[in-house]
């Protein structure tokens, strides 16, 4: 079962069931009196030590430490104890540095006994512990000079213990041992390993890091060795020689006598399949999209061992990596995508060396008949004929429509009393602007002193009729100037769909007033060139005019969209009494009267209906069927234009249009919009969104929540609003710390003088009446945020803090007050944070975050750090401090760091 020769010659052999025996040079069996208890005992192992006793393995009897002329000096057993061996069945033995001894046991793993202390430590395999010992069935123990206990064990491969980490390695058949049994483990002179196993011997090269791949070559039965070998049966001779015992005898060869060959392979493909039909081997054949499933077989014309030959091979276009297919020399592909490939291949000789010169095959599979670049332009022919003739035809529907509306147009109208009519009021109406004027001025003034109720009414009713009389002069100047061709058109661009809505808000706040119910409609509209005067006018006048003849209770209703013939089409119906005039032409006749009895329609339809034409659109009047409501429906061409298209003689240009230009090198400000009106949100929206983060509300009281969340660097808000209205939640904001330091701009289509002070006085900081320019809109903004960005700008530029000069309100000088005496208790301690410091002020650090920027332009952390530096630098300018000093006393960890704090923020050094 074992054999060893110790330094006198002597060989130590270990039986089954025989025990142990000594055989002298000259092969006499020498009995030792004092080895008797060994003599029926199955010996399996035995190991010289560095004192030159020996160590015997027994099956069932434990370990023994013996002498021959002493004889047994200690045996170590199992026992129950925690200092007993793990097992009896003592499989391989290896020794440590002479102080340590290693035993592999046949089913309990293994131990390490402590020669001085006599304290043995067992390993063993941990289910489910990657570093434990891979299994506890050992066959083989070598110890080398590393430091690395080297474990055979028996179905787990091999395994490698660095005893200084005490940290465990696995190597198996999947890194490319032979077999996962492993009976011997021997070195060479060049610290290889040799390993002997169930499929021959294996030669492990032992990497430089024990965690990544080894290099293994194996040697089976085609190399002329036995298949299987036997436990135990191993040993390295002094000259290097090493010996391994089989079923079928021993074996034995010095490694450095194994050369490694060097003749490279050749590669070729032998043949090409597609659906199992073999194709000649044409370089670049075309298959059609359904031969998508082909095969290869290939071959190393090297003839010597071709059974350990190995392939790898890779598909371009499809594989990403070369595929290791060992000793099988095909491949398959299936359902293959139409494309270019080509098919590579390379092979190794029996030692593994390998021939990176690949043999190829090139082949194309083609795209079906419907997928071809004629198809796709066939299909994009039929598309765009398909797009013309539907355009041809919403075309001949529109000419149609043209012509059917011209000829139903009235032909003949009564010019020459218009005309008489115009010239006679216009020259009145001019006349009457001056005194009207006169008359308006006092009573306002009037109207802002506190008076008696009476008399209060009596004024308000006199300033409302003398308005009366200035908007009819003015609506008969405008109709002079038709007349006589003077007027002439200011286009802008304007997005037309927000600049409608703007204009139905005062409405409905005079429908509401009145108690009229008001609807109101607004398509999608794009960016179009228009003159917003005119277009005020005619929506102005058409609305006014329907307030003016519905009941209380009453409908009106309100729609514009524009056609895909590029015309705004605006419909307004309302309800009525009674049929005023059954001919609708007439309504639209200056001062018209249907009877004595009856009041007039003045001028206003007139004007509207003058402008359309003079805009080369039409407009009608007309009935419901049951004659309870009257209808207006008007059409005007409209020019939707891209900013390329924009005249530069029809457009002034913007001469500060430089300030609302898109800044893609900074954050972008934070805007909370504040409005019930959901169409004037988006319009709104759309005009900041590309220059502004967005956030919307549509409530007081919603908006108040977020304002108070997000703390955002503009509000703005409109004035009559459900929940809470603009006055009160600028009231709110202004007198909370959080926010009072935020802009305000509230939007209104009142235009009473009333609620512009009631506003300013809540700390309004724009005051705008709704229609309001697109263009004045943004520059305002834009000027709002710039001067705050000048006035943080201010605060660096200080080396003292001083509230009074970067607050914006009262409040944010009492935030700042408290702000400077935390800061003159806190400063100094090195744990003052950002954190500790909001919760000193009540508020988030979000909350401090954003209102800290807005003041200082500084975040909490680096307002912190600066106002630190700031007292450093009053600190340095005094004699006597040094710089480790003044570092700690305002409250940094360390002088390093102060000084890089303040050369990165100052430009230069403490100590400069």
């Amino acid at each position: 079962m074992s054999l060893l020769s110790d330094n006198d010659g002597d060989l130590w052999i270990g039986t089954q069931e025989g025990g142990l025996h000594i055989m002298d040079i000259k092969e006499n069996i020498i009995e030792y009196p004092k080895l008797k208890n060994l003599e029926n005992v199955t010996v399996w192992c035995l190991q010289k030590d560095t004192d030159d006793n020996t160590w015997v393995g027994t099956r069932e009897s434990g370990l023994f430490k013996v002498n021959k002329n002493k004889g047994i000096l200690k045996s170590y057993k199992k026992n129950d104890t925690a200092n007993g061996l793990p097992s009896n069945n003592i499989r391989a033995i290896a020794q440590e540095a002479g102080q340590f001894i290693w035993v592999g046991t046949q089913d309990d793993g293994i131990c390490k006994i402590n020669l001085k202390t006599n304290d043995i430590k067992v390993y063993r395999n941990e289910p489910g512990n990657t570093n434990s010992l891979a299994s506890n069935q050992i066959k083989s123990l070598y110890y080398d000079n590393k430091g690395i206990l080297w474990i055979g064990t028996n179905g787990n491969g091999l395994c490698a213990f660095d005893i200084v980490n005490e940290q465990f390695y696995n190597y198996t058949v999947k890194e490319g041992l032979a077999n996962d049994v492993v009976y011997a483990v021997l070195p060479d002179e060049q610290n290889n390993l040799w390993l002997s196993s169930n499929r021959g011997i294996t030669k492990f090269y032992v990497p430089e890091k024990l965690d990544s791949t080894p290099k293994i070559v194996n040697y089976t039965n085609y190399d002329g060795l036995a298949t299987e070998f036997n436990t135990g049966a191993y040993f390295k001779a002094r000259n290097g020689n090493l010996y391994f015992g089989g079923l079928e005898g021993y074996y034995w060869f010095n490694p450095s006598d194994i050369e490694i060959s060097t003749v490279l392979p050749k590669t070729v493909i032998t043949k090409f399949e597609v659906f199992n039909t073999v194709k000649p081997l044409i370089p670049n054949v075309k298959l059609n999209y359904k031969e998508n499933t082909v095969a290869f077989s290939f071959a190393s014309l090297q003839y010597s061992l071709p059974i350990k030959n190995q392939y790898q091979f890779k598909l371009e276009g499809y594989d990403a990596d070369w595929t290791l297919s060992g000793n099988e020399n095909s491949a398959r592909y299936t359902n293959l995508p139409p494309r270019n490939y080509t098919f590579k291949v390379v092979s190794s000789n029996y030692d593994g060396v390998w021939n990176n010169r690949e043999d190829s095959y090139s082949f194309i599979i083609n795209k079906p008949w419907y997928l071809t670049n004629s198809a796709i332009l066939i299909y994009l022919l039929l598309f765009f004929t398909t797009i013309y003739l539907i355009y041809r035809y919403f075309k001949w529907r529109w000419n149609m429509q043209m012509q059917l509306n011209f000829e139903r147009q009235e032909t003949i109208r009564f010019k020459e009393l218009n005309d008489f009519k115009a010239k006679l009021y216009s020259n009145i109406s001019h006349e009457f602007r001056t005194p009207l004027t006169l008359i308006n001025g006092p009573i306002k003034k009037q109207l802002e002193n506190d008076l008696k109720p009476d008399l209060k009414k009596d004024l308000m009713l006199v300033d409302k009729n003398t308005k009366r009389l200035l908007d009819l002069v003015n609506q008969m100047m405008e109709l002079n100037k038709l007349d006589t061709g003077s007027l002439k058109l200011n286009p802008e661009k304007i997005h037309l769909g927000g600049f409608i809505l703007s204009l139905l808000e005062p409405f409905e706040y005079l429908a509401k007033n009145q108690h009229l119910i008001f609807s109101h409609t607004v398509g999608p509209m794009s960016i179009s060139l228009f003159d917003p005067d005119i277009m005020e006018k005619i929506v102005g006048n058409l609305l006014g005019n329907a307030i003016k003849y519905t009941s209380e209770g009453g409908q009106i209703d309100f729609k514009a969209v524009v056609s895909e013939t590029d015309r705004l089409i605006i419909n307004v119906s309302n309800d009525i009494d009674n049929i005023i005039e059954k001919d609708t032409n007439k309504l639209f006749e200056r001062f018209f009267q249907a009877s004595p009895t009856n009041e007039g329609t003045g001028i206003g339809l007139s004007l509207v209906k003058e402008l359309v034409e003079h805009l080369k659109g039409t407009v009608n009047a007309s009935y419901s069927q049951d004659h309870k409501k009257i209808f207006f429906d008007l059409e005007i061409p409209i020019h939707p234009i891209k900013d390329e298209e924009i005249p530069e003689e029809e457009v002034t240009p913007i001469s500060d249009a430089e300030t609302i230009t898109k800044k893609t090198n900074e954050a972008q400000p934070l805007i909370l919009l504040v409005e019930d009106n959901v169409s004037l949100l988006n319009f709104m929206t759309s005009l900041l969104e590309d220059k502004y983060k967005i956030i919307a509300s549509k409530d007081g009281v919603e908006g108040v929540q977020l304002a108070l969340k997000k703390i955002p660097d503009l509000i703005i808000t409109d004035l009559m609003m459900p929940k809470l209205n603009g006055i009160e939640l600028c009231s709110q904001l202004k007198s909370d710390e959080k926010t009072s330091h935020i802009p305000i701009i509230m939007l209104t289509g009142k235009t009473d003088p009333e609620n512009e002070i009631a506003g300013l006085q809540s700390g309004v900081d724009e005051y705008m009446i709704k229609p309001f320019n697109p263009k004045t809109f943004q520059i305002r903004i834009e000027n709002i945020l710039t001067t705050r960005k000048k006035l943080r700008a201010h605060y660096n530029k200080e080396n003292v803090f001083k509230p009074k000069d970067i607050a914006f309100t009262s409040t944010d000088e009492k935030f700042l007050i408290k702000v400077e005496d935390i800061l003159n208790k806190y400063l100094q301690d090195t744990d003052f944070s950002a954190e500790k410091f909001s919760q000193l002020l009540g508020m988030s650090r979000m909350q401090l975050h954003r209102k800290l920027i807005a003041l200082t332009g500084h975040n909490t952390t680096a307002f912190i750090r600066l106002e630190r530096l700031k007292q450093a630098q009053k600190l340095l300018e005094k004699p006597g401090l040094t710089v480790a000093e003044v570092a700690y006393a305002t409250g940094f960890n360390s002088p390093s760091y102060f000084i890089k704090c303040y050369k990165k923020t100052f430009g230069k050094t403490p100590t400069s």
